[in-house]
């Protein structure tokens, strides 16, 4: 999607920003206690209809906060992040505070062993390129001087 959608709703903002970062009992226990339950029945709904997908919506009857939750993690997990828009919030201090508690720590762990994978990747790539210029620029030599 080249222009991105920005829908304003603090709940989303909120979920799809943490949704990397933290584990799910965290976002849920976040959610208890920073929203209203009319406010996140509100967020899943317009979660769906903004996607299209308000026919697959799963319904809650009684009591379905926590349901909901799941319901807006899952399918946040699932889509395909081109054809979601993006959440941004109007009212910074509706969003709940987060601290180091809520961070899913084994996470960022396997994040930054993957970033280390990588540049490893990097650096023997880089070794290599310099190693081939190296032959190259001898090479080029060579031919100068038998010329």
């Amino acid at each position: 999607m080249s222009s991105q959608q920005l829908i304003a709703n603090e709940l989303l903002a909120f979920i799809q920003n943490a949704i990397d970062t933290m584990d799910e009992n965290s976002i849920m226990q976040i959610y208890r206690s920073s929203f209203k339950e009319d406010e996140i029945s509100k967020g899943k709904m317009l979660l769906y209809q903004t996607t299209g997908k308000l026919d697959q919506m799963p319904p809650r009857r009684r009591d379905g906060t926590d349901k909901s939750v799941q319901d807006i993690n899952t399918f946040l997990k699932a889509a395909n992040p081109d054809y979601v828009p993006t959440f941004v919030t109007k009212e910074l201090h509706k969003l709940p505070p987060i601290t180091f508690d809520h961070v899913d720590v084994t996470r960022l762990l396997k994040d930054i062993t993957s970033l280390e994978s990588s540049l490893a990747q990097m650096q023997s790539k880089l070794d290599t390129s310099d190693t081939t210029i190296q032959e190259l620029h001898a090479e080029i030599v060579l031919l100068r001087n038998a010329v």
